[in-house]
């Protein structure tokens, strides 16, 4: 929920991290994977931590591949 995070992942609302939302409803490992290989992320977007959450939408919508 985008209050949340904007509650827990902006100083300026009183979170402790400054934080940037990129998720995109619905995507899949595979999707992710293809942007992120083909530019999608500026070159210049160097944060300290890099916390990602993928697979759920894989499991709920698709089958997984062996290769995960």
């Amino acid at each position: 929920n985008a209050k949340t995070f904007q509650k827990t992942y902006s100083k300026a609302s009183g979170g402790k991290f400054d934080g940037v939302s990129l998720g995109v409803s619905g995507d899949t490992s595979p999707v992710l994977l293809w942007r992120l290989l083909h530019g999608e992320m500026p070159s210049d977007f160097n944060p300290r931590v890099w916390w990602l959450t993928i697979g759920t939408n894989d499991l709920l919508r698709t089958q997984c591949s062996e290769e995960v």
